[in-house]
């Protein structure tokens, strides 16, 4: 699954375009709080687009207590090349001269839905069977009238509101979520139209090649990939929010340079039985293809239901820090052909099996 990291500087901007064709780069630098301050992490990376090709070249480095052992002082560096023409995803470990290779593409069950790399089905928030409703949601877009330098770009700020609750049909538990975010949005040029533009484009194509389509994608980019996952909510009514999203998210004129989100978890309500500790907790079905730029998503979609649930039995009175927080800050792009050896294994890597 594509990761959060790039669409959130990439997918938003996109949604204010139009799709055409021209190699881009762009120099961003991701940090998260993580779940409650684990997984917490900082990326930087060098991202680039050419029709269906893309390119990270990315260095991740957790910064938690533990999770820093894993990735040291210096983190961890990789690049990943996703070939949307080849349905081929290369995964290179500059270091060691080695990569991997696996498709783009996931397999099908026999009634035609999509399946993780482990052989698992879709996620219930993806398959429009779950319990879990959304009885309420609340997004708001306002323009805050504050201006700042970004990297290259002067930016104007935006203050980004959202509001879900939701219910459990079968034993009456409602829970809720908030969702507060600043955005940076640079005026729009004609290099940053067509970057959008080309983001658009090979966004699209990869999701065409898993058999998503094009909606997901907008979902994505605040976090509701990882929100659908803790709540477990039915599909469609995601869906719901993503038309409201979207309607909103044109007040922001400019493509973004900033994105900063915070998630709370508002407390719950149990009508008419208490949760209780021992709860089961869902397969959060999330993707763990290699990389360090993938490396953190997989990390924090792993541990993100259970630490949410326990975060749930709290009230956010008293807490103010967010459950979950990510900031993503694009210091520089460019427009330009870009050599076709940046979307090839390097001569002299060796392949992994």
């Amino acid at each position: 699954m594509k990761n959060a990291n790039v669409v959130l500087a990439g997918g938003l901007a996109a949604l204010l375009a139009s799709p055409a064709l021209a190699g881009v780069t762009i120099r961003q630098i991701v940090e998260s709080s993580g779940v409650h301050g684990a997984g917490a992490f900082k990326s930087q990376s060098v991202l680039e687009y050419q029709g269906n090709e893309f390119r990270n070249a990315s260095t991740l480095r957790f910064t938690g207590s533990v999770m820093r052992l894993f990735s040291g002082k210096s983190g961890k560096s990789s690049v990943d090349i996703d070939r949307v023409d080849l349905d081929k995803r290369w995964v290179l470990n500059p270091k060691n001269k080695t990569y991997t290779e696996s498709p783009i593409s996931l397999p099908r069950q026999k009634g035609g839905s999509v399946q993780d790399e482990g052989g698992a089905s879709a996620p219930a928030a993806n398959s429009g069977q779950s319990s879990v409703r959304v009885v309420k949601t609340e997004f708001d877009v306002k323009d805050a009238g504050e201006k700042k330098q970004i990297g290259d770009f002067s930016a104007e700020r935006y203050a980004v509101s959202y509001l879900l609750e939701t219910q459990d049909t079968q034993t009456g538990q409602a829970r809720t979520y908030r969702m507060k975010a600043d955005i940076w949005a640079a005026p729009w040029t004609k290099d940053l139209k067509e970057a959008a533009d080309e983001q658009a484009a090979y966004n699209k194509a990869y999701l065409d090649k898993l058999g998503l389509g094009a909606s997901p994608q907008d979902i994505q980019d605040f976090g509701f990939k990882l929100l659908a996952l803790m709540t477990g909510a039915n599909g469609e009514d995601f869906s719901r929010s993503e038309a409201e999203l979207k309607a909103k998210m044109a007040r922001i004129k400019g493509y973004l340079v900033e994105l900063d989100v915070r998630w709370y978890s508002g407390g719950e309500s149990a009508q008419p039985s208490q949760a209780r500790a021992d709860e089961p907790s869902r397969d959060s079905g999330v993707d763990l293809s290699g990389g360090a730029s993938r490396a953190a998503e997989s990390f924090l979609g792993g541990i993100a239901e259970k630490m949410a649930r326990r975060e749930i039995e709290k009230k956010e009175a008293g807490a103010p820090e967010p459950a979950f927080s990510i900031r993503t800050i694009v210091e520089s792009v460019k427009v330009g052909r870009l050599p076709q050896a940046d979307f090839e294994v390097p001569a002299g890597y060796r392949k992994k099996s």
